[in-house]
């Protein structure tokens, strides 16, 4: 795969940004609102470090992608109330803890498709697989949270559109901080220069849209 042949000459992953989605995966209140009445704030969840990555990487990654035309999609989590047990019992199950945190305040965000989902899997919705195939999109960059749940979830999906090379910068990612080494092992499983369908790098920077 050429993309992979570029990234380790030049240090750098140049995409098509007619031919990329930057998928965003649960960026919402429950998980990063640090209020009272947010379902992991409630829980005594330490979320100030995926705050920071939003805040810090996410969000100007976001507008660069925009900025150069690439597709972007947010994926919203909505579940049913009681999929999870206490203290997850309402979690992203009723507004406001299913809205988006900061990432709906971005420029131009009216331009970002919104698609939701009730399990971890995001390509369990068929209309962001038929966007993907429609667009003839190649190329998924994965970013949001957790990288223990939802962002493994996609990585390992046998939903995903086949041929779908999908790429998550470790910069634009976060888990809480105690699962930080359960983290970095899923990322490094997929860290495997034969992986040809996930690719790791290190910073969203590395991307260049051309």
């Amino acid at each position: 795969m050429l993309y992979f042949v570029n990234m380790v000459q030049t240090g750098q992953l140049i995409l098509s940004p007619l031919e990329t989605i930057l998928l965003v995966v649960d960026i919402q209140k429950d998980f990063l609102g640090a209020n009272p009445g947010f379902v992991f704030h409630d829980a005594k969840i330490d979320t100030s470090g995926m705050r920071e990555m939003v805040n810090n990487s996410l969000v100007p990654f976001i507008l660069y992608s925009l900025k150069e035309k690439t597709h972007v999609a947010y994926v919203q989590a909505e579940y049913p109330a009681g999929k999870f047990p206490n203290p997850y019992g309402r979690l992203c199950s009723a507004s406001p803890g299913t809205g988006f945190y900061a990432i709906d305040k971005i420029p131009e965000a009216e331009k970002v498709k919104i698609f939701s989902k009730s399990e971890y899997d995001i390509f369990t919705n068929q209309d962001l697989a038929r966007n993907i195939l429609e667009n003839n999109i190649t190329n998924a960059i994965v970013a949001g949270i957790t990288t223990t749940s939802c962002i493994n979830a996609a990585l390992s999906s046998t939903l995903a559109p086949s041929g779908l090379r999908l790429i998550v910068p470790k910069n634009v990612v976060g888990h809480r901080k105690e699962q930080e080494e359960k983290a970095q092992t899923i990322l490094a499983s997929y860290s495997n220069a034969e992986n040809q369908r996930v690719m790791i790098i290190s910073d969203w920077r590395q991307i260049i849209y051309r």
